[in-house]
Parts: structure tokens; sequence; C-alpha cells
């Protein structure tokens, strides 16, 4: 593409803030639109607490059920990125092309397997009957838009193995504003609560998916996508696969963990007098430390394509810059936002809606979920840059003893004697702190192989 980044040689520290700026920006309007479909619906709706539980009830099976097909917009990445760095142009197209016919066909499959199923899932995870059916309808609409939502990961990790981030950006901010603006729409005009919410949703996937593949379509250089090429080429899907299906079991080890949290924090909604609240109040807390994390997240992924081309260039030292470089930047960019929610958590949290015990229970959950963010990056900086170099599997094996084991294990065996809030999230730190030395440990372990190798 016109834009490409070398990200094999130059400042580090100046590539990764002008490579992740647009998708960092991109990451917090799409969040941003995500919050705003919350505070529509915890407003505006006839029962604001009772459809912002809703809304937030299936967050963690959404995440689930989409974290494995995921893994194939990270494979596609790191392919591409490795064939950019090695001067592959032929496997680049090739893998382009099977890449985004991939993304389709998974996530018409993943709809039509998982609509019917929704119901039984959301029952299985003790979802409070007060907040069940209209959950339901939520899911089950969301469901509806996963291809597009595959397609557009798909598009939009191709655009950043070549280094351009600002086209995904520009898309994404095009379909939030259609997203919140039909919010508005169907739920303050329609009174459709959560199901205009859903459809809202829905919508803007579609639209962006759509502008993002035109893009690809209509450029005119030679990683243009052609119709004629759109196929399933064996040794691309194999190679997709060998990387996404390892990211994307990594995907859904941590959707398992959390599905762990959710259960239990059902648990506790069905002992309270007010379950919605609680339901509520976590929903709120989680979008806004969704919110910080993005700060994180885009340059975690940053890492993928930085490793990627430099494993494609052999240039194995730069990685461990890129790593270095990773952690301390997103440290910094969280610091002040996280102190801030810490301090005017009650005021955060009353944005979404001003029901004192969803302030009261909000309040207590982002405190301690905000605050664990901080052990994120070297855990996932390190996991990245393995999957850059085509070390997959295990991250993903390291995030599964580290994550869910102990997250399943607090749930089983702690939280039943500390059956508070507290005494649940307090897992997330502990399982953190674990999966960030056992990712450094795997890394040193790739990277000294590789020196050995040259």
């Amino acid at each position: 593409m016109g834009r490409t980044m070398n990200l094999t040689e130059g400042s580090i520290v100046k590539k990764m803030l002008v490579f992740s700026a647009p998708l960092i920006a991109g990451n917090l309007l799409q969040q941003l639109y995500t919050v705003a479909d919350r505070v529509v619906v915890g407003r505006f709706a006839a029962d604001g607490a009772t459809a912002l539980a809703a809304v937030g009830a299936t967050a963690q099976p959404v995440n689930l059920v989409l974290g494995f097909f995921m893994g194939i917009a990270t494979g596609a990445s790191v392919i591409c990125s490795n064939m950019l760095g090695s001067g592959d142009k032929e496997g680049l197209r090739k893998n382009m092309h099977t890449a985004v016919l991939l993304a389709l066909l998974c996530g018409v499959a993943m709809s039509v397997i998982t609509i019917p199923l929704v119901e039984v899932f959301l029952r299985w995870l003790g979802t409070p009957e007060s907040v069940l059916q209209p959950a339901v309808s939520y899911m089950q609409l969301y469901m509806l838009g996963v291809p597009a939502s595959l397609v557009y990961n798909v598009a939009a990790g191709i655009f950043r193995a070549h280094g351009d981030t600002k086209r995904p950006m520009y898309v994404l901010s095009l379909s939030g504003l259609v997203n919140v603006a039909l919010n508005l729409v169907l739920v303050i005009g329609f009174h459709l609560d959560v199901v205009g919410v859903a459809v809202a949703t829905v919508v803007s996937q579609y639209l962006s998916a759509g502008a993002l593949t035109w893009v690809l379509f209509n450029a005119k250089d030679q990683y243009a996508l052609t119709r004629k090429e759109l196929r399933l080429n064996k040794k691309q899907v194999g190679e997709i696969l060998r990387v996404g299906i390892p990211s994307g079991l990594g995907g859904i080890v941590f959707s398992a963990s959390n599905l762990t949290i959710q259960t239990a924090v059902n648990q506790l909604a069905s002992e309270s007098a007010n379950g919605a609240a609680l339901i509520a109040g976590k929903t709120a807390a989680n979008d806004i430390n969704t919110f910080i994390y993005q700060l994180h997240g885009a340059l975690a992924s940053s890492c993928v394509n930085f490793a990627g081309q430099c494993y494609g260039a052999k240039k194995y030292k730069r990685i461990d810059k890129v790593v270095f470089t990773g952690v301390w930047l997103s440290v910094a960019f969280m610091a002040i936002p996280i102190a801030l929610s810490c301090i005017f958590a009650p005021q955060v949290i009353g944005i979404f809606n001003s029901d004192p015990e969803v302030m009261g229970y909000g309040e207590r959950f982002l405190r301690i979920l905000t605050l664990s963010l901080l052990l994120f990056p070297l855990a996932e900086c390190c996991a990245a840059s393995s999957r850059g170099m085509r070390h997959a599997m295990m991250p993903t094996m390291m995030n599964l003893i580290a994550i869910c084991g102990i997250r399943v294990g607090w749930v089983l065996f702690v939280f039943p004697h500390f059956r508070t809030i507290e005494g649940l999230y307090l897992s997330n730190p502990v399982s953190w702190l674990a999966c960030s030395a056992l990712q450094l440990i795997y890394y040193i372990c790739v990277r000294r192989k590789l020196s050995k190798e040259t």
C-alpha cells in the first residue's frame, strides 16, 4: 500500500507512537461508541438499570464466541508483517485474499451456529431472570453482525501489517457516528431499548466492514485486492491458522476466565436484593476499565507488527527494544486515567446510571479493575512479540496456566470464603502477576534460541 511503514529501522519510540496513535484513537473511538450504547440504554430505556444490566450480561459470552475467530485477524496480520519484512510480495497477495474470504466464511458459520444457542448459554451462566430475556434479544441480534466484525478486523489487520493505522481509524470514526445516531433515534425516538442498541451496533459493523474492504478492492497499487484472486489458498490458510488458532485459543482462555468471574458475579447478583443494580454497576465499571485498557491494547497490538517485520528481516535484537518500549509507554499512558477513575469513581459511574445502588456497586468494581491494569503491559507485550516471531502456542499455554487456571481456582476455592466484590476481583492482579512472569521467561527463551541460530 502507498502508506506502508518500514518498522525494521529508525526510532522505535517515534515509529511506535506514529503507528499506535491512530490505532489508539480508533480503539478509543470504538470503545467510546460502546460506552455511548450503555449510556443511552442506561439513561433513556424504560428501566435503565435492567437494560444496562442486560447488555452487560452478554459482554463476556460475546467475547468468548468472538475470541477464537479473532485469532484469524492476528494470524493474517503476523503473516503479512513477516512477508513484508522478507520482501515476499507474491505470498503477501495470496495471504491477503485468503484471509478476507476465510474471515467471511467463519463469521457466517459462527452466526448460524450460535444464535439458536444464546438463551441456553446465558441460562448456563446463571444470568438472573430479571435481565435474561432482554439479554437474549440483545445477544441474538448482536451475533448477526459477527461476519462483518471478523471481516473488518482482518482488513484492519492487513492495513496495520503495512504500517497503515489511519484508514481503519477513519472508517471506524464514520461507523461510530452512525452507531451513536442510531442509538439515539431507536432508543429515545422509537423506545426499542436493548433491541435498538443491538440494531445500531450491527448496522455500524457492516458499514465499517464494507467501507474498509471497499478501500482494499479499489486501491491502485500492487497490494490491492481483486475479485478473481479471492480464494482460499491451501498454503496460506495453513500459515494463517498456524498463528491464528493459538492466538484465538488465547482469546478463548482469557474470555473463559472472565466467564468464570461473570458466573460468580451472577451469583452475587442472585443473592442481592437488587441484582440488576449490581450487574449494571459492574457493566459501567467494566466499560470504563476497557476504555482505559485501549491505551495499552493498541501498543501491545503494535508489538505484533513490529516484531513480525523485524523477524522477517532477521533483526532480532530490535525486538527486545520493541518489548521494552511497548511496556513503558503503556504504563505511562494509563497511569493518569487510572488515577482519575479511582478518585472520581462515583461521578464516572453516574454517567451511565444515577441510581445510588448502581453507583455504589460500580465504584467498588471500578477501583480494583483499573488498578489491575498496570500489571497487563509486560505480559501482553512479551506475548505479542512472541506471536510476531511465529511462536503463538506457548503464549496461549502461559495464559491458560496463569490466567484461566488461577481465576477458576480462585472462584472455586477462595471466593467461597470471601463472597464480596473485592474478594472475587483480587484474582485479577494475582493472575496477571503470574502471567507476566511466565510470558517474560518464554520470550527470553525464544530470543535466545534465535540468537543461537544467527
